[in-house]
């Protein structure tokens, strides 16, 4: 949903579209020409506001963020190549 809104409204819009201040949304992204959609979080499904392509809210992304350098080389590894059999298993190999 584009959104074509002043500063002084974004405020008044949140509080209509149940955005919460708690720091879902993404005001860095207000500045840019795409950067005042209404998301929802894949993780959380909490309604947030930012670029059109984002696809997960700030807290959500930050956790994730967390969660990922608390890993050790071999997690990480090991989370990949999960992953990665998971993608094999829906799609099929990438040969």
């Amino acid at each position: 949903m584009k959104l074509n809104i002043e500063n002084e409204d974004l405020t008044k819009f949140r509080g209509l579209a149940g955005v919460s201040g708690s720091g879902h949304s993404w005001p860095e992204d207000y500045a840019d020409d795409n950067g005042k959609y209404l998301n929802q979080c894949l993780t959380c499904n909490t309604h947030f506001m930012g670029h059109k392509r984002r696809n997960v809210c700030k807290l959500c992304d930050t956790e994730n963020q967390r969660w990922w350098e608390s890993l050790s080389d071999e997690e990480r590894k090991e989370h990949i190549a999960s992953v990665a059999g998971e993608v094999n298993r829906i799609f099929g190999p990438n040969d």
